[in-house]
């Protein structure tokens, strides 16, 4: 089971593994401390502001492992390009190379949204006819319920597959 020092750990371990990869000097900024929250809609937050990694006090009595570990790399990603990056194509290349040596596996972010009244459950569709679980939402957006048609020139991809349709999956 997960617990507050476990998380401590990986996220040494992550951070160590991070630098190695790309050289704190190289970083937007660098995070200074971690702390839990108890955030209802997400599993991490970075606060350049403050060099805070927030990690969901979700995953303490869970064996979501990979997910975990997937979450505190997708807060450093942050650090390292600056949070004015969001989730684009800079951010996405960095967490992949942070995140290169292993996947989550979907059972874990099930353990982490059956924590959280999420009305959807988001999946994606690729183009060989893998469906990947994208994670729970409160409400439907856009990018989702109107992808590819909401910005046709904008290509989703997951791990370099592309994503062919998004669905939405009632939660409660």
């Amino acid at each position: 089971m997960i617990t507050y020092e476990y998380i401590e750990q990986e996220y040494n371990k992550a951070l160590e593994h991070a630098y190695g990869l790309i050289p704190a000097r190289n970083w937007s900024s660098l995070p200074t401390s971690l702390v839990l929250t108890d955030s209802p809609r997400r599993l991490g937050i970075a606060d350049e502001r403050t060099g805070e990694v927030s990690i969901n006090a979700r995953y303490k009595n869970t064996t979501a492992y990979t997910s975990l570990r997937n979450t505190i790399f997708h807060e450093l990603a942050h650090f390292c390009v600056g949070t004015h990056n969001n989730h684009n194509k800079v951010f996405k290349s960095v967490l992949s190379r942070f995140t290169a040596h292993f996947e989550v596996d979907s059972s874990e972010l099930q353990q982490l949204i059956k924590q959280v009244d999420f009305k959807w459950f988001v999946v994606a569709h690729l183009e060989n006819g893998q469906i990947h679980e994208i994670g729970g939402v409160h409400r439907k957006t856009k990018i989702y319920a109107e992808y590819p048609h909401y910005r046709p020139n904008a290509i989703h991809t997951i791990k370099g597959v592309k994503v062919l349709r998004y669905e939405y999956r009632q939660n409660r």
